[in-house]
């Protein structure tokens, strides 16, 4: 069977993980093929581990605090595409879900395989996660008692989100076909919240058998776990004050009352007998283990589990704990250790001095511990009692499938397939023919427009318009403060594989345009000559730089090669001092280089009607360069360029970059966080008069005002806004790719989700687990390509369109 699993970690961090690692141990031993997703441990590469492959998609399970604020939206959508071309790359009997804060994200998973999910924790059946009332445990569903018991703010926004937040993931888990649970309390808890009885199935975890080891001298007394109040270290350390033998008592762990806890142990005088030793591994927590007498187990909250408890019966030690959560379902009272009433410090010195006193019984008890652990909380009882889970989900999927695959709706089904037979007909009875002169750029225009106006969703015809990221590499270090190479490492850095450059260029004879930008800098590899070289004309090549690595010998080529029809050059200031504080490049260098380009393209074409290649400007305006948008406009005029090009800084990320005087942060630096946002709008009709005045046209890729529009600036608007002078229609998903450099195809730059890959790409999100395609045509007409142009002609629009940022290229609806 092949099982995908998922966790938050990688590293031994609690009990959880701990399980998670023997989880994928037990399975790999007998014969199972493992897929682990990790959805918290940063983004590292995805590489073939000791027998199982390990995926790590960082933004699925986010803090509740970026969560709430939206800003990583985009990634969240790129990790949860790529968890679903893992799915169906590598087709999974199951997917088992270990920890999550939002489940709600995995339910879409559904429909490639059966999902299940072990909850460990309360997460989304409490909102302080630990159940816990002031004087007691909290024993009510999670709904109107939350406000009740002030657990949630009703005037706190945020509290409000995350009680909505965990009531759409609590109705989302129950959507999955089985909810594991380790203890018939973590059932009774679910139940309470509404989930079906017999949906929830109780498989006690397991540990690692550490082995029978019986002490035979001193008196060593055990806590293990985290120092914070619902583990009760403080009751640990104030049972031990109130022993009248002599111990010797190790603290294993850390946390935020360390410092509170050592400070306790030196005031009432145990200096002598305890020992801190810190947060430890699982192998140096088992030499203790060897070594002690007891374990105890203090905890105030109601454990969902507890795996020290059965960690100390395989190794044969009597456990003395408070009677909370599912404790009881692994301690017996009285068999193989004491259950005591939560909060009794007296009950729990009794039961240890009990234990330390009769050192028979304390034997007879780890026996009997050890007894139950290999009875229920082995190795082999877990994996018994998971595979037949497994395989229980598996069989009673493939029976509803069975059963639905077996209606039958004859007249229904004769009706489709010939209504199907006859619309594919008529179309490609219809599709025109290309005319002698014709090029194949312009006759292949004219096949996109008919597939448009046919509402054609497989289609003949090629995108007319290739974006193509030859490399995320750049010469800038550091990066430039508004760019998104500050959100990862120079390591993980690459240029566009070779293998999937050249199954892409077969098409680029279909193309009009070819833009050669996205990601990085384009002359940092030589690939970006390899796509030149495979353009001819009419296809042009619009080409966008910072300018920085131009060399004379690259200029002489951008000119004479023929193909080349627009150089873009991004430098975002007007003057060098302003260059400084958002890039990091030689500021006068670049203007020079663009001095003798535009130079040597006149000359080169000074007998020509068209001056090729024009010579564009890109400003990207926010907070730090605002106030040189006219300068800018100036300087265009004095180098004599064709054009200037103005955005907005978009929103939606968020990260910060310390600078020489300043520290950039992304969050605040939109022109929206302006003191005064009307000089903002005048610096804008200043830049259009002086384009107006030196005859420099101007392009604003979206609204160029934010303030209110009067009559002057509607004017101005309706002029350079190029959603409005072009008035563009949306029609992507028929006449536009983007190619990035690890080998995904995007039908488009706004669409934040990959749906393809083609070739054998190197990046750490797609390598090489997104599907695989012998040709572009087979991607152009794959499953979601098709699925997007059949929402467009639904409703103009698709899902994975980034409707929150600013698009050029789509009418809103």
């Amino acid at each position: 069977m092949k099982i995908l699993l998922q966790n938050q970690y990688d590293d031994l961090l609690g009990g959880v993980e701990t399980y998670f690692k023997l989880l994928k141990d037990v399975l790999i031993e007998n014969g199972h093929e493992v897929i682990a997703v990790y959805t918290q441990s940063g983004k590292k590469n995805n590489i073939q581990k000791n027998g199982y492959k390990a995926f790590y998609l960082p933004n699925l399970d986010l803090t509740e605090n970026i969560y709430y604020q939206g800003t990583r939206q985009r990634n969240i959508k790129e990790d949860l595409y790529f968890l679903k071309s893992i799915v169906l790359n590598e087709k999974p009997d199951i997917i088992h879900l270990n920890n999550t804060y939002y489940p709600r994200q995995y339910t879409f998973l559904n429909k490639y395989a059966p999902v299940i999910q072990t909850v460990h924790d309360f997460f989304n059946c409490c909102n302080t996660l630990i159940k816990i009332l002031p004087d007691s445990v909290c024993d009510n569903s999670f709904g109107a008692d939350c406000f009740k018991n002030k657990c949630i703010s009703p005037t706190s926004v945020i509290e409000l989100w995350r009680f909505k937040t965990k009531c759409l993931n609590r109705e989302a888990m129950k959507k999955f076909e089985r909810i594991l649970v380790t203890t018939s309390y973590m059932k009774k808890m679910l139940v309470c919240n509404g989930f079906l009885e017999d949906k929830i199935q109780v498989i006690p975890l397991f540990v690692e058998d550490w082995g029978i080891n019986t002490n035979k001298d001193e008196h060593i007394i055990i806590y293990v776990g985290r120092f914070t109040k619902e583990k009760g270290v403080i009751h640990f350390i104030h049972m031990l004050k109130a022993l009248s033998s002599n111990f010797k008592a190790f603290i294993i762990g850390d946390g935020p009352q360390r410092n509170e806890c050592e400070n306790l142990v030196n005031i009432i005088g145990l200096n002598n007998k305890v020992t801190f030793t810190g947060f430890l591994n699982r192998d140096e927590i088992k030499d203790y283990f060897a070594k002690a007498s007891i374990i105890v187990v203090p905890s105030l909250w109601p454990e969902p589990f507890c795996l020290v408890g059965i960690e100390a019966m395989s190794c044969s030690k009597p456990v003395v704990a408070y009677n909370v959560g599912g404790i009881s379902s692994w301690l017996r009272d009285n068999y193989n250790g004491y259950l005591v009433r939560r909060g009794d410090i007296p009950g729990l010195v009794h039961s240890v001095e009990t234990l330390l006193k009769n050192r028979r019984l304390t034997e007879d008890m780890g026996e009997n511990g050890r007894k139950l652990f290999e009875e229920k909380f082995s190795k082999k009882a877990h994996f018994r009692n998971l595979l037949s889970a497994y395989e229980s989900v598996v069989i009673s999927r493939e029976a509803r499938k069975r059963e639905i695959v077996n209606v039958k709706f004859p007249i229904i089904d004769r009706y489709k397939k010939q209504r199907s037979k006859a619309c594919a007909n008529k179309a490609l009875k219809d599709y025109p023919g290309r005319s002698p002169n014709e090029s194949l750029p312009e006759y292949n225009k004219r096949l996109i427009m008919f597939e448009i106006k046919n509402n054609i969703s497989v289609v003949k015809s090629y995108p007319e318009e290739i974006t193509i990221s030859t490399t995320i590499r750049c010469n800038m270090e550091p990066p430039c403060v508004i760019c998104e190479r500050n959100l990862r490492t120079k390591d993980l850095e690459y240029d566009i594989d070779a293998n999937a450059l050249e199954k892409i260029k077969p098409i680029f004879k279909y193309a009009d345009r070819i833009y050669l930008h996205c990601g990085g800098e384009p002359l940092m590899t030589d690939k970006v000559f390899d796509v030149i070289e495979s353009v001819s004309p009419p296809t042009k090549i619009i080409f966008n730089t910072n300018g920085a690595l131009f060399t004379e010998k690259t200029i002489k080529y951008m000119v004479d090669c023929n193909v080349v029809d627009v150089i873009s050059f991004s430098l975002d200031a007007a003057t060098e001092k302003t260059y400084k504080r958002i890039r990091s490049a030689d500021f006068n260098k670049i203007i020079n280089n663009i001095k003798i380009l535009i130079g040597y393209r006149n000359e080169k074409n000074k007998d020509k009607p068209l001056l090729r290649p024009l010579i564009l400007m890109n400003f990207c305006i926010f907070k730090q360069n605002v106030m040189e948008v006219p300068d800018y406009v100036l300087l265009a005029h004095k180098l004599g360029a064709d054009g200037v090009d103005f955005s907005h800084l978009n929103d939606g990320f968020d990260w910060k970059q310390k600078r020489d005087d300043y520290v950039f942060d992304y969050k605040t630096e939109s022109v929206l966080n302006m003191e005064n946002i009307e000089e903002h709008d005048r610096l804008i009709s200043k830049a259009y008069e002086l384009s107006k005045k030196y005859n420099v046209p101007i392009n604003f890729n979206g609204n160029p005002f934010i303030s209110k529009i009067d009559n002057d600036k509607e004017k101005i608007k309706n002029e350079i806004s190029e959603l409005i002078k072009h008035k563009k229609i949306c029609i992507a998903p028929w006449n536009r790719v983007v190619i990035d450099a690890d080998g995904r195809v995007r039908i488009c730059y706004f669409h934040h989700s990959g749906y393809e890959t083609i070739g054998k790409p190197k990046s750490i999100n797609s390598s090489p687990y997104y599907l695989q395609s012998e040709s572009f045509k087979e991607i152009w007409n794959g499953e979601d390509a098709v699925l997007v142009r059949k929402e467009f002609i639904r409703k103009g629009i698709a899902k994975r369109c980034v409707t929150e940022n600013p698009c050029i290229f789509q009418n809103r609806i």
